[in-house]
């Protein structure tokens, strides 16, 4: 299983605009667009369960589920990589 849980010390700003913005212990800050914010939220939602979001958005978004999974699965290994989350699995 693929659990992962935000940072310490990570905040986060949800604009009105559906953005949101990531902002990193370090005082690095990224800003997320509206499908992002979405997978974010439904990572915390599925408790940090990378494979269950991608279950519960396929068919929300995009009706080829091969398609739509790669994309919360992309995007949780780029927070990873910029240390916005931390693996639970270890």
């Amino acid at each position: 299983m693929h659990r992962f849980r935000p940072a310490s010390g990570l905040a986060l700003t949800l604009l009105d605009s559906v953005e949101m913005v990531l902002h990193a212990p370090g005082g690095n800050r990224s800003l997320c667009p509206p499908e992002a914010t979405a997978m974010w939220l439904a990572l915390q939602e599925q408790g940090g369960d990378a494979h269950a979001v991608a279950n519960r958005l396929t068919g929300v978004w995009e009706p080829n589920p091969a398609i739509l999974y790669k994309e919360p699965m992309d995007r949780v290994v780029e927070w990873d990589l910029a240390g916005l989350l931390v693996s639970c699995d270890d």
